[in-house]
């Protein structure tokens, strides 16, 4: 919100938020300062309990009114993949998606093969927590592998943890070659159709 909100609304666009906002693993076993002291308290704070249920979102809905993003920034409340499954449905064009993944092993590996689907060719799916949860590591680069992507189509950032894939643009059709060219130009004459 904080980051992508501001740059949206300047040019009238959407940032569109898919979360459960009930949190990971590793934050609900971290918000107990008792059985994790360790935990940064970040994590305890964001996993504020009330009624069972985290208070993830209302901290997330409250710095949207603050910062008065409202027109720009969306809410959509549900898992990660059932999001990509919705998202899969629309005729919308996504130029770039930040996925703030599950951190698990496999769990995260299916959300860029689907958030992956939904990009124009030359978009932009990125992501933190690189070299902080060793799941998100694994599968990042294990994703990379398995599209073939290397180079120019994926970068790492160390000191922000961040990663970016860019989805390859088709390669463009090459113009004939000579030989080629004066045969397609005899075949429009009624000239010789060649063996």
């Amino acid at each position: 919100v904080h980051t992508w909100g501001p740059l949206v609304s300047e040019v009238g666009g959407l940032v569109l938020c898919v979360d459960s906002w009930q949190g990971d693993v590793n934050m609900r076993l971290g918000a107990s300062e008792e059985a994790f002291p360790n935990t940064e308290p970040l994590i305890r704070s964001a996993m504020v309990m009330r009624n069972g249920l985290p208070q993830i979102a209302q901290t997330f809905l409250g710095n949207v009114v603050a910062r008065n993003l409202t027109n720009s920034v969306f809410p959509l409340a549900m898992p990660s993949l059932t999001g990509a499954r919705l998202l899969a449905l629309l005729p919308w064009k996504i130029d770039l998606i930040y996925l703030d993944s599950a951190h698990e092993a496999g769990e995260t590996l299916l959300e860029l093969h689907m958030y992956y689907r939904l990009l124009q060719p030359g978009g932009l799916l990125m992501g933190d927590d690189y070299e902080v949860f060793p799941a998100v590591k694994h599968d990042v680069d294990y994703f990379a592998k398995c599209m073939n992507l290397r180079g120019r189509h994926v970068r790492w950032r160390s000191r922000s943890h961040e990663w970016v894939i860019r989805k390859p643009k088709p390669p463009k059709p090459s113009a004939p070659t000579a030989p080629a060219a004066k045969l397609a130009r005899g075949r429009q004459r009624g000239g010789p159709r060649g063996g």
